[in-house]
């Protein structure tokens, strides 16, 4: 197997090339055949682009909400039901592909190592969902759009999740880590079922109220895996070893997942706090924040 190794890119800077594994482990279908080599180019020329759409992004949120400030909300239940379940599918899709290479690589020796710090078997359609879920985060900025023109709730830890999310991952994704495969994998995870639920709300199908909290727990679950695959990164750089994790990339991932899960705790912790107050005063309806501003 050829082992991975650094380019020089037209523009002077050098990168990675991570060969797939030969002979496939996984075969790839017709869709998931591309040049990940000149995405990765591309995606790294152009990483301000990330940031100009997150800046347009809080345009439009300030915008959107002074156009909506005297309207009445738009009730969008049919395009609202159609996107989460499209996101739902996805997300499934991008969960099956990703984790089968996850495992094969835990089931081979010093399994959990190799998967975080060496860039080695490696397959066509794990390649493909990982460009696919750095883009997604471009589209899944829309999710804002409807609670804006909902005239629901939006607090601070929706687009701040949603804007350095995507900056986060499309800077970082010419690095191509492999610890990346855990960040992808739990991601797709959360919002299969995410998603799935926000679909069922939609079409007005009742939700059990833990549901809202699981949720919540869960995002807040795949923030505490970021933070630990990190450290044991840094625990490997420490120790003298090499592992292919940028000290770069552990700086911003670790501000990042630690940012991440103080938000989560507070949301947690307030949608405690909202369901315990709504009991005391015999509240029979729950508009609860979780299933709007994930």
């Amino acid at each position: 197997m050829e082992a991975a190794h650094k380019i020089q890119n037209q523009n002077g800077t050098e990168s990675f090339i991570w060969p797939y594994v030969e002979p496939p482990v996984f075969e790839s279908y017709w869709f998931e055949n591309f040049n990940v080599v000149k995405c990765k180019e591309w995606m790294e020329e152009n990483w301000t682009v990330s940031i100009y759409i997150c800046a347009v992004y809080l345009l439009l949120i300030f915008f959107g909400r002074k156009f909506m400030e005297n309207r009445r909300p738009f009730d969008l239940r049919g395009p609202l039901a159609i996107w989460n379940f499209g996101f739902a599918v996805f997300s499934i899709a991008g969960l099956w592909r990703c984790t089968p290479e996850l495992l094969y690589v835990l089931q081979g020796p010093d399994g959990f190592h190799r998967s975080v710090c060496v860039r080695d078997y490696h397959n066509q359609p794990a390649a493909f969902w990982a460009w696919a879920f750095t883009l997604s985060k471009v589209v899944e900025l829309g999710d804002t759009a409807f609670v804006i023109l909902r005239k629901k709730q939006l607090l601070f830890v929706h687009y701040y999740h949603h804007g350095v999310a995507l900056m986060i991952c499309w800077c970082f994704y010419s690095d191509y880590e492999p610890i990346f495969r855990y960040f992808g994998i739990c991601n797709y995870f959360v919002h299969t079922i995410l998603y799935g639920y926000l679909f069922l709300k939609a079409i007005d199908v009742s939700m059990p109220r833990i549901f809202s909290k699981l949720i919540i727990s869960i995002e807040l679950l795949q923030m505490v895996v970021g933070v630990l695959v990190n450290l044991y990164a840094i625990w490997v750089k420490v120790n003298g070893e090499p592992c292919d994790h940028r000290t770069e990339g552990i700086v911003y991932q670790m501000l990042l997942y630690l940012s991440f899960v103080v938000l989560f705790v507070y949301l947690f912790k307030s949608s405690s706090a909202f369901h315990s107050k709504a009991s005391m005063n015999g509240s029979t309806t729950s508009n609860m924040k979780s299933k709007k501003l994930i």
